[in-house]
């Protein structure tokens, strides 16, 4: 799995993604995303298109701080367009952002947010496997431990969980301590198992 490319259109301030952007062109960062999708997955590797919703305009960095999208969501809109080519030029997996977009939803960060999730698998049809930010981010855990950020993603509906190194066990435990008391439901764990598994089988086998 690769995660990349970073496909988000900046138009206004973004100290978080700065320099690491392919384009303020939406047109172009859609053109050379579906290359890099086309070129990674025929190797059999699984790209990651981020950071859905899109960053555009950001009040900070939310790898360190709290930060939120500014703007409506006709601001979001050239973003939009570019993840709805990579989906497309089907890309495997998509990984939300890690910052509040108002827009989209005024309570829960985009990697814990159930609204962004239905609006990725509903309104633009992806399929394939929701990845989220760093559950150790800022702008993510508002409030909330590591463990607790974990369970509130794979809740909204995230099927992969990206983990600060050597945590892996403590998030694990705490996952399967959730389900076991009702606050995650089995069937959406059993759900984010498939998703894995159905997109990764499915470059193995081309």
């Amino acid at each position: 799995m690769f995660l990349g490319p970073v496909v988000d259109v900046l138009t206004g301030r973004n100290p978080w993604l700065h320099g690491r952007t392919l384009d303020t062109d939406a047109r172009q960062v859609a053109r050379i995303t579906r290359a890099f999708i086309s070129g990674v997955q025929s190797a059999g590797i699984v790209a990651t298109a981020k950071h859905f919703p899109g960053h555009h305009d950001i009040t900070g960095d939310p790898a360190i701080e709290l930060a939120d999208v500014r703007g409506t969501t006709e601001d979001l809109l050239p973003g939009f367009d570019v993840f709805r080519s990579a989906i497309q030029a089907g890309v495997r997996a998509i990984m939300t952002g890690p910052a509040l977009v108002p827009a989209v939803d005024s309570d829960f960060p985009s990697s814990r947010s159930k609204k962004t999730i239905d609006m990725l698998r509903h309104d633009f049809g992806f399929t394939g496997i929701v990845v989220s930010d760093d559950i150790d981010a800022v702008g993510m855990l508002r409030g909330l431990s590591e463990s607790e950020t974990a369970v509130a993603a794979v809740n909204a509906g995230a099927d992969l969980i990206l983990l600060p190194a050597g945590r892996a066990n403590e998030v694990a435990m705490h996952i399967v301590a959730a389900v076991r008391s009702g606050d995650l439901p089995e069937h959406r764990l059993a759900n984010a198992i498939r998703n894995v598994e159905t997109n990764s089988d499915a470059l193995r086998v081309q």
